[in-house]
């Protein structure tokens, strides 16, 4: 009888262990009851924003340097009221190639990022593990989603420009994280345990003051009724 139970509850211990679905779930979820926004939610949002910066920069700055050259080198018979002016048309030029260039850039950038960042994290939160693998992975599938309206040659090419390219991406981000003594996925457990016990110690403490600050409220009212009833 007493065997019987043990495996009951070996077997209600099997069903309520943690699986790898739970595991990216908690990570991109909002908990509400601690207060605590994920990491991975806001690494998510940071890669996204910074793709969209990088693209600007690769993209945009070049052409807008060569917008502004473009139009100066067309607008040498144009007539301008002063020297102002005509430095601003030329600047105005430069902006326009900036926005337009710059966006189209900025967008695929910031769509690669955040896939490549995304994908590689879910991954290794599924697996538990963080190696190689994941950012191959990752690379390949990014790159063949990218390019999946090209059809399967755009597929397979895409990922095969992920894999050349996640695989030094790859052994750069492991080595920094060799370098930091642990993996980034180590570090945001940490991080979410650590964020927990805080939340937790302080609901405790509120839990303690509480009736200390109630106590010593009664005891103010308790003591401002002797005076009263002392003076009356």
């Amino acid at each position: 009888m007493n065997q019987m139970k043990e495996i009951g509850a070996d077997e209600h211990q099997e069903e309520r262990k943690e699986t790898g679905w739970d595991r990216v779930k908690e990570a991109y979820t909002y908990d509400k009851d601690n207060r605590y926004l994920p990491r991975e939610l806001h690494e998510l949002v940071l890669m996204a924003v910074l793709g969209m910066a990088g693209g600007y920069v690769y993209g945009g700055v070049p052409a807008s340097r060569h917008a502004r050259e473009r139009y100066i080198e067309k607008s040498n018979a144009a007539i301008y009221s002063s020297r102002l002016e005509a430095t601003g048309a030329s600047y105005n030029a430069g902006t326009r190639g900036l926005i337009r260039y710059g966006y189209r850039w900025g967008w695929r950038t910031a769509v690669l990022a955040t896939g490549f960042h995304g994908i590689s994290t879910c991954l290794g939160l599924y697996r538990d593990k963080q190696d190689l693998t994941n950012y191959v992975s990752a690379a390949a599938i990014t790159g063949s989603l990218f390019r999946f309206n090209l059809g399967l040659r755009g597929l397979v090419g895409g990922a095969f420009v992920g894999v050349l390219v996640g695989l030094p991406a790859g052994l750069a981000l492991l080595g920094v994280q060799k370098m930091q003594g642990e993996t980034f996925l180590e570090k945001n457990k940490r991080l979410r345990r650590e964020a927990v016990e805080d939340r937790q110690k302080e609901l405790l403490l509120r839990m303690q003051v509480t009736p200390l600050l109630l106590n010593e409220m009664g005891d103010s009212l308790n003591r401002a009724k002797s005076t009263d009833t002392t003076s009356s």
